[in-house]
């Protein structure tokens, strides 16, 4: 459920078209810290924008900060370039941080978060995704 600052925060974003936007203001990002989804960061907000959702798999807890800060930093680059990214490509955030965007399957028990358009953020320089297991087809995007 959405605060109504949250929600406040949304439509001012979007009516001030000039303003760079903050996706901090814009979004909330939830970070799952057990269960069967534990280190599973994802986002709210963006679909408000025509932009996917973003999200992580897998993430040791203690790297959660700093992966939550790489999905700001992406969140802000799709809601403010006027570039457009697409499934399957890449974006390199450093010499070693290049990630790449794969299509989200949806997760049981919490498939009403994947009633927008859902991306997850994988490491592409082992070109796998968090679930991969050899069956998946996510190392054959490009």
């Amino acid at each position: 459920m959405k605060t109504k600052k949250f929600g406040e925060a949304i439509e001012a974003a979007k009516t001030k078209k000039t303003k760079k936007i903050d996706p901090q203001d814009v979004t909330e990002l939830h970070i799952v810290s057990s269960g069967d989804v534990k280190g599973w960061l994802h986002t709210h907000g963006m679909a408000a924008f025509g932009k996917p959702e973003l999200e992580m798999r897998g993430v040791p807890l203690f790297l959660a900060a700093p992966a939550a800060e790489l999905m700001n930093h992406i969140a802000d680059y799709l809601l403010n370039s006027d570039k457009t990214v697409k499934v399957g490509e890449t974006m390199q955030m450093s010499e070693m941080c290049i990630v790449r965007f794969v299509a989200s399957s949806p997760i049981n028990g919490d498939e009403e978060h994947f009633e927008s358009e859902r991306w997850e953020i994988v490491d592409a320089m082992t070109n796998k995704c968090a679930r991969c297991d050899g069956g998946c087809d996510c190392d054959k995007a490009s």
